[in-house]
């Protein structure tokens, strides 16, 4: 939520940075948190061959809390890029040590599949409460006032995580279950092989897209034109219950109706059509369905995406999970560098919106001409 919160705070102030205008500087805190996230992912993994899985969170913890804290102070656009910064690295370290559990916190894959999905659903419902908590607490005392409330939640994050973790059993699984090594050049030489970069574009760029558009395009639409804060935090709601209740079942539905393929491009055409809901007149009702399109997208993709990315065989054959899903998160958040300047043109140009629409339905055709569709789950030609 307070990736939300930072560029709503600087396009308030109307102070940009870096002879940036304000909206651009807007997207910028978020680009750079997420480009943090990516060079903390790749530092992650050496410093937690150093450090346990708990005092690798607690670390993060500390200064996600130390890095929203501070936001409350200051009243600098340039300040709140760099805080923005040391927030995605916390990040980074919280989704490494998150990376981890999952990958030893499992006995069968049943379980290993139901971790991932719970994961994806925590994080929606982070973004549904975060969100619209946040956004009556803005109303009420100011956008500063949000990342308050952000540093509460992480200290109550931390304690309930070393109470409630099965920490015995990740010990006991880290013994036969051992992440290789992640060197920058073995992630680059990964990440430009054909099948991560089809990938790339086809899967991951369309679903993490659609996720940064809660975060980014519609409560850039709701502030540039005056639309009334409340839309904001409906909008918010209605995304992170459409995710957790309906948009969980319906990943399961197409995975098991369909196949993991026709099921992703599916999720593409409904964000597809998120997207196009702003083309429409009546623009809060717009905002609102497309919210809820947005939270399907979300709750069915991300476990979609990620069940398409352990099935590739480069992944299968070359490393391990914890490694694999850190490789994942990596090209999320390249993404999600790139989607906050892609959207921010968006906010004010239903031109750039309908241009996106377009090239988001032409990769979902491609992906679906270039792939055998016949073929059923995660066993798959790649």
């Amino acid at each position: 939520s307070c990736l939300a919160f930072s560029a709503l705070m600087i396009r308030q102030w109307n102070q940009g940075a870096f002879g940036l205008s304000p909206g651009m500087t807007a997207a910028l805190s978020i680009s750079l948190c997420t480009l943090a996230e990516v060079t903390g992912l790749l530092l992650a993994p050496a410093l937690a061959r150093r450090l346990s899985i708990r005092k690798l969170l607690l670390a993060s913890t500390a200064l996600l809390i130390a890095s929203n804290l501070t936001c409350f102070f200051t009243g600098s656009s340039l300040m709140i890029l760099l805080l923005r910064t040391l927030s995605g690295l916390g990040f980074a370290g919280n989704k490494q040590a998150s990376n981890s559990m999952i990958a030893l916190g499992y006995e069968t894959d049943k379980e290993r599949e139901d971790n991932l999905a719970e994961s994806n659903a925590g994080l929606i419902g982070g973004i549904m409460c975060g969100s619209s908590l946040g956004a009556i607490i803005a109303a009420a005392f100011g956008y500063e006032a949000t990342f308050v409330l952000a540093a509460a939640f992480f200290v109550g994050y931390l304690v309930f995580l070393l109470y409630f973790i099965p920490w015995r059993l990740l010990t006991e699984n880290s013994v036969v279950r051992v992440s290789a090594e992640i060197s920058i050049p073995r992630v680059m030489g990964l990440l430009f092989h054909p099948q991560v970069l089809r990938y790339s574009l086809t899967v991951n760029f369309p679903v993490y897209l659609f996720l940064m558009a809660i975060v980014v395009l519609i409560p850039g639409i709701i502030q540039s034109g005056g639309i009334s804060p409340l839309v904001l935090t409906y909008s918010n709601l209605l995304n992170g219950l459409a995710g957790m209740y309906l948009g969980v079942k319906l990943g399961t539905l197409l995975r098991t109706r369909l196949n993991l393929k026709r099921g992703l491009l599916a999720v593409t055409a409904l964000g597809s059509a998120a997207l196009l809901m702003q083309l429409l007149p009546s623009a809060a009702i717009a905002l609102l369905v497309a919210a809820i399109l947005l939270g399907l997208v979300d709750g069915a993709g991300v476990p979609l995406a990620t069940d398409h990315f352990l099935a590739l065989p480069v992944v299968k054959e070359g490393m391990d999970e914890a490694t694999a899903l850190t490789l994942l998160s990596i090209i999320g958040f390249a993404v999600m560098t790139l989607a906050p300047l892609i959207l921010e043109i968006c906010i004010n140009s239903k031109m750039a919106i309908l241009i996106l629409a377009i090239l988001l339905i032409t990769l979902n055709l491609f992906m679906g001409k270039h792939y055998n569709l016949n073929m059923e789950g995660r066993d798959y030609n790649a």
